[in-house]
């Protein structure tokens, strides 16, 4: 915890992933919660704020901080009694395969969310800023906690990027704004099998492709995806081999 962060009581942490609405039902999940002040976009590792008990602070991951009061986008949600039908447009994919105009790549997919988040569209960039061909998954070989998520790339990008240690492919995701959109993120390990099987002429098939899952049983190691026969394997984070960024839109019902 970083020493600049003062937390003079409980504030209420709201967390759940990019897009989900949070920012736009802030103020009414403010006045059920009784906070009169909106942190919006928190992290963990801040040059300095003061948080007290009149704050909601939204965050895309699940805060590592002690001493505050934490839920879901949905348990708020459901709590406050609101319903997410303004939270996004009706969204008619295309085919899967095809361009997905204005979303920013090709259209993936549907991935199942997890624990209790929503389902969502997975989109694959096409243009060469959203590929790498060389960059490490870490300067140091340590474990991080929040990275091993199998399904969720984006809250394993998140929890990379919110750490005080360097992880080159996961910020190399984040920084990309291509065709309007920022969101971009590190896919995770199934997120990349679902590229495989739909997509897999859109990849080179001479390397081996990060994901953002780190290796549960040696946390020097991360899962990678081969596209020639669609292995997977995990090898030591500080070499380097290719990356490929995806973004995604959420389902909700």
């Amino acid at each position: 915890m970083n020493t600049s962060l003062s937390i003079k009581s409980a504030p209420l942490f709201i967390y759940g992933p990019q897009g989900c609405g949070k920012t736009r039902n802030a103020s009414a999940l403010a006045a059920h919660f009784g906070k009169s002040n909106i942190v919006d976009d928190f992290q963990d590792h801040p040059d300095t704020v003061t948080l007290t008990e009149r704050d909601l602070v939204l965050t895309n991951c699940q805060s590592e901080l002690t001493h505050v009061n934490q839920i879901t986008f949905h348990d708020a949600m459901a709590q406050a009694g609101l319903t997410f039908a303004l939270s996004l447009k009706n969204i008619t994919p295309p085919r899967i395969g095809q361009y997905w105009q204005d979303e920013g790549g090709l259209y993936t997919g549907i991935m199942r969310g997890e624990n209790g988040q929503p389902d969502y569209h997975l989109i694959t960039p096409i243009d060469p800023l959203a590929s790498i061909d060389s960059i490490a998954w870490a300067t140091k070989l340590t474990n991080q906690l929040g990275a091993s998520s199998e399904v969720d790339g984006l809250a394993n990008t998140n929890n990379l990027c919110a750490s005080s240690i360097d992880y080159p492919a996961a910020r190399w995701a984040t920084s990309l704004k291509i065709e309007g959109h920022n969101d971009f993120y590190l896919p995770a390990r199934h997120e990349l099998r679902l590229m495989y099987i739909n997509l897999p002429n859109a990849f080179n098939t001479d390397d081996w492709y990060w994901s953002s899952t780190q290796y549960a049983y040696n946390t020097d190691y991360a899962w990678m995806q081969y596209f020639y026969d669609g292995n997977q394997l995990d090898y030591r984070k500080s070499n380097k081999y290719r990356a490929r960024a995806v973004r995604r839109i959420l389902i909700i019902q």
